[in-house]
């Protein structure tokens, strides 16, 4: 009988081994678990945090992208007051020339014509003044108007630089 106690002893040494080795086991896999559960709870924080950077990141790239679009909007603003204040300007410049030259065209032919009048009025102070302008203005060597400048004194133009060798 022996063996048969001997046998019992083993199985029953197995299956202590075996129970305490499922204990361990059992122990690792809670512990696991445990960590896993531990593992899964930060996983959990650190997405909603990084929802939550992800989401204030996206509100001021919005804010910045509206900051850039209003100095934008801005600035095509500005552009179009400048180009509206060149355009009339630049018709203005041409306008005020042509009448300044119309203006001093005309001046001439005004004194002219003032000068012809006090000739005929009645008032013979004013006939001699006319008579006088009528005479300088046509006179050829004026006395009391200045004499047009020679062509070598009245340049409108600078003078053109010789190319030097």
């Amino acid at each position: 009988m022996t063996g048969c106690h001997d046998d019992s002893a083993r199985v029953a040494d197995v299956a202590h081994h075996a129970l305490q080795s499922q204990a361990k086991q059992s122990e690792e896999l809670a512990r696991l678990s445990g960590e896993v559960v531990e593992s899964s709870q930060q996983l959990v924080e650190h997405d909603a945090q990084a929802r939550t950077e992800i989401v204030a990141a996206q509100r001021d790239l919005q804010a910045q992208q509206s900051d850039v679009s209003r100095q934008r909007d801005d600035l095509e603003h500005e552009r179009r007051r400048v180009a509206a204040q060149r355009r009339s300007e630049s018709l203005l410049a041409p306008i005020l020339l042509t009448l300044g030259t119309a203006f001093l065209c005309l001046l001439p032919i005004g004194v002219a014509g003032y000068a012809l009048y006090l000739s005929r009025s009645g008032v013979p102070e004013m006939a001699d003044v006319g008579q006088i302008l009528i005479e300088e203005l046509v006179s050829e060597t004026p006395k009391l108007l200045l004499a047009p400048p020679s062509p070598s004194v009245a340049r409108l133009e600078p003078p053109t630089e010789q190319p030097s060798d």
